[in-house]
């Protein structure tokens, strides 16, 4: 059944990603903004093989968490065994000229497009942390309460509380890039104890640094 916020069947629901993809052990969710104009690619759906990963946000995302020790391959199956889910504030697939419109309105706390969706609080509730990423993601958080409705930018990355790191989308921008996103993230893990400190060397099973990974 489709939903009542854009009369067609989601993505994510399309793909079952909660029913496939939700890992064993709930550790983080990385909350994104919207899954793409109509027909764009889910996160969740299947990497090529043999060619580049199309979804830019996955491939950025996996190839950084691997780069920083936190998977051992950029896969959904490691992205899932470590703990992480990946959705979006939006599931609907909207063109894109209304989302930058509506993200626009988002640095105000003021986007419509948020307020029709019903999925976040069952998922944020479920997870010990919670990566917020883009202007409408933290828009629909704090529509929830869960956070400030802080004004200030999205780059540098920032933290509020032991729980919500929040970021810009991992790319590049001046002077700032994904290594840099994705370093903030791990040091905010590591600051809660997820990981061991930076002169720690002990390594888990899979010869990766950390303790809860």
């Amino acid at each position: 059944m489709a939903p009542s916020c854009c009369n067609t069947v989601h993505a994510a629901d399309r793909l079952n990603v909660e029913e496939i993809w939700w890992p064993k052990v709930p550790v983080c969710l990385i909350l994104g903004e919207s899954p793409g104009k109509p027909g764009s690619l889910h996160f969740y759906d299947p990497i090529p093989i043999g060619r580049t990963d199309p979804v830019s946000i996955r491939r950025r995302l996996l190839n950084e968490l691997v780069a920083e020790g936190l998977l051992q391959g950029a896969t959904c199956e490691d992205f899932r065994e470590r703990g992480y889910f990946f959705d979006h504030a939006v599931r609907c697939q909207i063109p894109m000229k209304i989302v930058k419109r509506d993200r626009q309105l988002a640095q105000r706390y003021q986007s419509h497009l948020v307020t029709t969706q019903s999925h976040l609080a069952r998922l944020i509730e479920r997870f010990d942390l919670i990566w917020v990423m883009g202007h409408m993601a933290r828009n629909a958080v704090a529509n929830l309460g869960l956070i400030h409705a802080d004004r200030r930018g999205l780059i540098p990355a920032y933290t509020e509380g032991r729980k919500f790191f929040i970021s810009p989308y991992v790319r590049h921008y001046r002077g700032y890039g994904p290594h840099d996103i994705v370093a903030a993230f791990v040091a905010f893990k590591r600051t809660l104890g997820y990981l061991p400190s930076a002169g720690d060397s002990r390594r888990d099973g899979n010869g990766h640094r950390g303790v809860k990974s």
